[in-house]
């Protein structure tokens, strides 16, 4: 149970904090971005856009050309359009359609069934409206080490790192509490994947710019979740249970940001754990991992990407990677433990009580 769990927490990251960094991701796209004045708006406005606009030839050939679709799934993908045309909502558009059609290998009946439950969970949850009441990250996050690299991998796609070996995980949830820490990953979720007119973001914006430098709309990134120096130490029953609702939703509700996830120097204890782990997962989730360890992890990088773009702490004398510049000034790329003086909000404290329970009664179950 205990190797289990660290398998679990580990893939926080790719599945959970991954939606607080593949969002974090598309942070910035670029050194020099000219913003609009209004670019940092997070009104949502769900009206601003019609279907017939959203739907426009012009926005289909585009994703159409980004995923490279063969003429049998663009059936395929216009045949799922077809069946949620009864949704009046934003997210109906070729871009969210695209990557839930992709992510269920066309398989238009399933696709069709988890879109309708996204929408649904959007509704009951009242996510369309978060980006208003949520505000920004606090400032705590630039302490973890995930972050989107300037270098790009050999399909000219952006690569993410997670450097989840070094995360101070524990310390994140001790500050900030369950609740704070979803609404963090769920905002940078909801800024990746939204190309509604009203969210519009300094992230958007330079995503936009990327966009139009390299000829082509973003789909999915490679992912390197580096576990170097991960231990036992983090292995807590809260962040089993962080991890357990955050993958939950990032297979759910953002399905096909990745398309690859490398783990990176993992540790033969991982390894071991993650053949109990991995059935835990969606088969289209467990298709996309990629295992190294410690002696082949260059070798097998270098068929995805120039290893020049990786950092020097993952690639000592050799990498020169550095990472965009994000919602932060600098995220710190050697990680570590969180300072004693760095504060939580107050609203984090307020949760303290809560989430000792919770952490009781987990602890609890886990023993049974």
């Amino acid at each position: 149970m205990m190797i289990t769990r660290l398998v679990y927490l580990s893939l926080w990251g790719i599945l959970g904090l991954s939606c607080l960094v593949n969002d974090s991701t598309l942070q910035v796209w670029a050194d020099t971005v000219v913003v609009p004045n209004n670019s940092t708006s997070t009104t949502t406005n769900s009206t601003c856009e019609t279907a017939e606009a959203r739907w426009s030839d012009t926005n289909v050939k585009e994703v159409l050309d980004a995923w490279q679709f063969t003429p049998d799934e663009q059936a395929r993908f216009l045949e799922l359009r077809i069946r949620l045309s009864d949704i009046d909502h934003w997210k109906n558009d070729p871009a969210e359609v695209a990557r839930f059609i992709k992510e269920h290998n066309f398989h238009v009946a399933k696709a069709e069934e988890m879109f309708r439950g996204m929408i649904a969970w959007r509704l009951e949850n009242d996510i369309d409206t978060f980006m208003e009441r949520y505000g920004e990250p606090p400032a705590i996050f630039h302490y973890a080490p995930l972050f989107l690299l300037r270098g790009l991998d050999h399909d000219g796609d952006p690569i993410f790192v997670e450097r989840i070996g070094v995360l101070d995980g524990w310390g994140l949830y001790q500050r900030l509490g369950l609740d704070a820490m979803m609404d963090a990953m769920r905002f940078v979720s909801e800024v990746h994947t939204s190309r509604e007119v009203g969210i519009r973001t300094e992230w958007q914006w330079q995503k936009g710019h990327y966009e139009r430098v390299m000829g082509k709309r973003v789909t999915q990134f490679t992912i390197l979740i580096d576990l170097e120096g991960l231990g036992l130490q983090l292995l807590r029953p809260a962040m089993f249970q962080l991890l357990s609702e955050t993958a939950r939703i990032a297979q759910d509700h953002y399905p096909g940001l990745a398309k690859r996830i490398v783990m990176v120097r993992a540790p033969r204890l991982f390894q071991m754990a993650w053949k109990v782990a991995v059935h835990f997962y969606d088969d289209r989730v467990q298709d996309k991992f990629i295992f190294t360890t410690k002696e082949d992890y260059l070798d097998i990088l270098s068929k995805y990407m120039d290893l020049e773009v990786l950092p020097d702490v993952m690639y000592p004398g050799g990498g020169k990677g550095s990472q965009m510049p994000g919602f932060f000034e600098k995220i710190r790329m050697e990680g570590g433990p969180i300072p004693k003086d760095m504060s939580s909000s107050s609203s984090s404290l307020q949760q303290e009580e809560t989430n000792t329970a919770i952490l009781s009664d987990l602890t609890a179950a886990s023993a049974q």
